[in-house]
């Protein structure tokens, strides 16, 4: 009796072990089984279109379940791409495949759904590995537990990330068909009617909240430029659909500078600099809309609205480039006008208004960063060239505003100069007003011109006045002077 209970123990320890190396062969052919059933699945002619989505199903199904139990990396990440297989291939089912390109706008609703799912998912698996990490047992079951859900973090991490931009793809084809379709045959093509524009809609809003919960998750800039990226290509899709191919408007440069003013308004908010860099490109986008024509209101009051844009963003942040930005809008817009002026009133100083007073503005703007005597030397040619061209002018014209333009400009020039303590104003503006009296008066009063001999005259009374006043106050007008001497020197 005790040697046939030794022999059945023997047999009792021996089983397991049988057990292990049949486990053991089995598993050695479930691989090569699986690759052998797909690649039939693909290049078997014979079966039937409702045979291979049964069959990818299943393999599906042993892959993922096969990858779960043995806990490898390759065969669930395999098991998830046949999934995605799947996702695409049983809607052909019941749609012809000459219409397969119909069914993007609901393929990338159904993925931007599944990418929410799957980002739940694994925040929910995220908070649980956190609770276990901090788990004080550990027993061999916890640490396999924390190894599980370790694994599943990682893939639910990178399956919602492929999952969203495969959803953007397809529905970046999805608008560049309808933009063929409209190419080609004039109107969109729908599988659904305009339930198809809607699922398109659809994704790109689920697209577009997961992308701005990235970026207040994780504060990183990428995700801001994809969602600023995906933004303006939702703009362009629903364009196409309101209007189609037509030719821009001032209605697309409306928006996009209401766009581009709100986006400054969130940068100012958030200080986030993608959207600083935003705010200062959409502008040459929004120049695409308007008709760079002469006397153009439209394109006039782009640049002015992008001149007031862009100086606000220098206020904001003081940046030297907005500023030249700014006055190179303002300067277009003025001159898509000046032309026009020139030619009516047949001045060339309008030529050159614009372009001296920006220049001007500018160096008082930098006159803390640039040399007092490269400083004085521009401020100086700006002026001789500005009373230069009027000057050209009063003496090509006969008419008494062109001379009466040219003194107020010189006179303009002295206040400044005084006003701002500096000499360039003052010469300039001196030396120009003299000239122009001094040839006014030798050229036009020979010839008994009455208009311009009265403003001569009142030059003239002015200037005696000012003597007059000047022999009553003689001795505390020279004190002034002396005073004026000495601190002109400081000027610069």
């Amino acid at each position: 009796m005790l040697l046939f209970a030794h022999e059945g123990w023997q047999r009792n320890q021996q089983r397991p072990a049988r057990v292990q190396s049949l486990r053991e062969a089995v598993s050695h052919w479930i691989a090569p089984s699986l690759i052998v059933a797909f690649a039939v699945l693909v290049s078997v002619p014979e079966v039937t279109f409702v045979e291979r989505i049964l069959t990818l199903t299943l393999l599906t199904t042993l892959t993922g379940i096969y990858g779960w139990l043995r806990q490898e990396r390759s065969w669930l990440v395999t098991a998830f791409v046949l999934f995605l297989l799947l996702l695409h291939g049983w809607p052909p089912l019941w749609v012809p495949f000459s219409q397969a390109l119909l069914l993007l706008p609901w393929y990338a609703l159904l993925l931007a759904g599944l990418s929410w799912l799957s980002l739940r998912a694994y925040d929910t698996v995220r908070q649980r590995t956190i609770i276990q990490s901090t788990h004080s047992d550990s027993s061999d079951s916890i640490k396999r537990d924390q190894t599980q859900l370790t694994l599943l973090a990682t893939l639910l991490s990178e399956a919602w990330q492929v999952i969203a931009t495969l959803a953007v793809l397809e529905w970046s084809l999805h608008a560049g068909f309808l933009y063929h379709s409209l190419v080609t045959i004039g109107h969109p093509q729908w599988f659904l009617g305009t339930s198809d524009a809607f699922a398109a809609l659809g994704a790109a809003t689920l697209l577009l909240t997961l992308g701005f919960r990235q970026v207040r998750e994780t504060r990183q800039a990428v995700w801001l430029y994809a969602m600023l990226i995906f933004a303006g290509a939702i703009g362009l899709y629903l364009r196409l659909l309101l209007v189609g191919l037509a030719p821009a408007s001032v209605w697309d440069t409306t928006v996009m500078m209401v766009v581009t003013y709100g986006l400054f308004i969130l940068y100012r908010w958030t200080q986030a600099e993608p959207l600083l860099y935003a705010v200062m490109v959409l502008p040459l986008f929004t120049l695409l809309t308007v008709p760079l024509q002469l006397v153009s209101p439209h394109a006039s009051l782009t640049f002015l609205t992008t001149s007031v844009l862009y100086f606000l963003v220098h206020q904001e942040t003081n940046r030297s480039l907005p500023l030249y930005l700014a006055f190179v809008a303002f300067n277009a817009a003025t001159y898509l006008w000046v032309p026009d002026w020139a030619t009516r009133y047949d001045a060339v100083q309008m030529y050159v208004i614009p372009a001296t007073l920006s220049v001007l503005v500018l160096l008082h703007l930098h006159r803390e960063d640039v040399p007092s005597h490269i400083l004085n030397s521009a401020r100086l040619a700006a002026m001789s060239v500005l009373y230069a061209c009027a000057t050209y002018d009063v003496f090509q014209q006969e008419s008494l505003a062109v001379f009466a333009t040219m003194v107020a400009l010189s006179l303009t020039g002295i206040f400044v100069g005084i006003a701002l303590r500096t000499r360039a104003f003052l010469y300039s503006g001196t030396a120009f007003l003299v000239l122009n009296v001094l040839g006014q008066l030798l050229v036009h009063m020979p010839e008994h011109k009455l208009g311009r001999a009265i403003v001569l005259l009142a030059l003239g009374a002015a200037l005696t006045g000012i003597s007059v006043w000047f022999s009553w106050q003689r001795e505390q007008i020279l004190q002034r002077i002396r005073i004026f001497r000495a601190d002109l020197e400081t000027w610069a």
